[in-house]
């Protein structure tokens, strides 16, 4: 009989920089700083995203807030959620740069206050301007693809497993094909191909975060991730 091996999941490694949980948690409205604590600790959340934005509009409280998410031990994602226009954007980013010592930045330029959409057009050029000045882009945008090309051309990553990346150099070399780079390059290139059949061998990997659309199946967040799961889609865990 055989004993049982535990599959161990495969590391988050967003930017090359590997992460002990796929849990990106907000840290917005919470009842008290100590709730919040409480939260990022139960969950072991390896990214809390903070709003820039927000939080220096509450003075005093804001920095004592800043404070307390640099003591909880994630990693602090900045975000730019209240941004209108590329310009706003790229102005936060570089504040957020400043204040939490890091390039990483969850890009947000809102074309609708009500229903948070997002600025596709805005997006691409700040993910830019962005990726251009040393950042490392998490964009907030739609299942545009056409959208989804601009950013990967802009600086914008996506995911695609390391031993994929190594298969395919090694199937390039022998046939003495010139190498990829890195596995960026080799899935926005894939992306880019007209014969669906080798974009399939290629073995893109992909996670859902978040739905967007009419009609969708069920009425909050985590429920239609559920569904997305149910039908054959990886999501975070």
């Amino acid at each position: 009989m055989l004993d049982k091996v535990e599959k161990k999941p495969r590391p988050f490694s967003p930017y090359g920089v590997e992460l002990s949980s796929r849990l990106l948690l907000g840290t917005a409205q919470y009842p008290s700083p100590q709730v919040l604590a409480d939260a990022v600790k139960s969950s072991g959340a390896g990214i809390v995203t903070v709003s820039l934005r927000r939080e220096q509009a509450r003075g005093k409280a804001g920095e004592r807030f800043m404070e307390l998410i640099q003591q909880m031990g994630a990693r602090v994602l900045p975000n730019t959620a209240g941004c209108r226009t590329p310009k706003e954007a790229i102005t936060t980013a570089q504040m957020a740069r400043e204040l939490f010592d890091t390039n990483w930045i969850k890009l947000e330029v809102i074309a609708n206050d009500d229903t948070l959409q997002p600025d596709l057009f805005g997006l691409v050029e700040a993910a830019g301007v962005l990726a251009r000045d040393g950042f490392q882009v998490f964009p907030y945008t739609t299942e545009d693809l056409g959208a989804a090309e601009r950013l990967l051309t802009a600086g914008c990553e996506i995911l695609m497993p390391w031993a994929v990346f190594e298969e395919l150099n090694r199937e390039r070399e022998a046939q003495e094909e010139q190498l990829f780079a890195n596995p960026r390059n080799a899935a926005s290139g894939t992306l880019k191909l007209q014969n669906s059949a080798v974009v399939a061998s290629r073995k893109l990997d992909a996670y859902l975060y978040y739905l967007l659309g009419e009609n969708l199946t069920a009425k909050t967040h985590f429920d239609n991730l559920q569904n997305a799961h149910s039908w054959g889609f990886k999501i975070s865990d």
